[in-house]
């Protein structure tokens, strides 16, 4: 569908783009990077790349804003994440390539919605327990969690720093382990794509650097709801390709 070199043009621009609204806002540039490599890859490829970007995504962003990081709440989250993955991983392996792909469109229209509002306590146990677990099982399956995760980190009361920053600790933890996960137990051959990584990480740094300068300076309130657009219209793609209407 793509020559080899506008594929990792169309896939280093977006990781650029999306790395810069995670560093500004703190969500959806995962899920718009899954929307977009569900675009270009199959779905088993889509979810194993987008696993490994997004530990280097959130991994930047730890580094920029690791002053910021609330680590109590990371490391409740970070306690059930293995059995999540492992049996999101079970589920995937077993799952029809169309129904992989739907399941993918579903995630992101429900993503695509505005956020009911509630409010939680950080230093909540159970709930953000849950969270990871819920966090690697669906991981596994439908790859960007970020965006039905985020509500309950805005609920914990967290200044916007400490929201990114946070989210994307615990982000990262569950993107490492679901990298694992591909490598070591669905032996998806990573080093087929090291171009495709080596770009994702140069553009990845440089959209977080940029990001990071903007938080201060742009409203994220119409980025947000441009993103939500995107995310329906590119949601309800993967769900007709799926239903082979497209």
């Amino acid at each position: 569908m793509f020559s080899s070199f506008l594929l990792i043009a169309i896939l280093g621009f977006s990781c650029f783009v999306t790395s810069f609204i995670s560093a500004l806002t703190g969500l959806a540039g995962g899920a718009l990077l899954i929307s977009i490599l569900a675009t270009l890859y199959s779905p088993i490829t889509a979810l194993a790349l987008h696993s490994l970007i997004q530990a280097q995504s959130n991994f930047v962003r730890i580094l920029i804003y690791r002053k910021y990081v609330f680590w109590p709440l990371v490391a409740k989250f970070v306690l059930l994440l293995i059995p999540g993955c492992y049996l999101g991983q079970q589920f995937l392996t077993s799952v029809n390539a169309n129904i992989l792909q739907g399941l993918l469109g579903l995630s992101l229209v429900l993503a695509s919605f505005p956020k009911i509002k509630f409010n939680i306590d950080k230093d909540s146990k159970i709930v953000f327990y849950f969270l990871g677990f819920l966090s690697g099982f669906l991981g596994m399956i439908i790859g960007a969690t970020g965006p039905l995760l985020a509500p309950f980190f805005m609920a914990a009361k967290l200044e916007k720093e400490s929201f990114v920053a946070t989210k994307a600790a615990c982000q990262f933890v569950t993107q490492l382990v679901k990298t694992i996960f591909f490598f070591g137990l669905i032996n998806f051959a990573y080093i087929e794509y090291v171009t495709e990584v080596v770009i994702a990480f140069s553009t990845i740094l440089l959209g977080a650097l940029l990001g990071k300068k903007a938080i201060q300076r742009v409203s994220a309130k119409q980025l947000n709801a441009i993103i939500r657009v995107i995310l329906a219209l590119m949601g309800l793609r993967l769900i007709l390709k799926a239903l082979n209407l497209l």
